[in-house]
């Protein structure tokens, strides 16, 4: 009988292998969009602000300069 890992193969009954699921072609991967996609241009953020005592926080002034504490 014809082998199923090999087609052209001939093996008795007693030397057939089981199919071997790695000679089957490979998944095609699944078409999956995303819901919030990454933007291709950068975000670029700098911004001017001041670190709380128990860095909980960051605050952000309105001028370009850093505040003080």
């Amino acid at each position: 009988m014809s082998d199923p890992n090999s087609p052209g193969l001939r093996v008795c009954r007693e030397d057939v292998d089981d199919l071997d699921p790695y000679r089957l072609p490979s998944r095609q991967p699944d078409n999956i969009t995303l819901q919030f996609v990454r933007p291709d241009a950068p975000l670029n953020s700098d911004p001017a602000g001041l670190v709380s005592e128990d860095d909980n926080s960051f605050i952000i002034g309105t001028n370009t300069e850093y505040l003080t504490p």
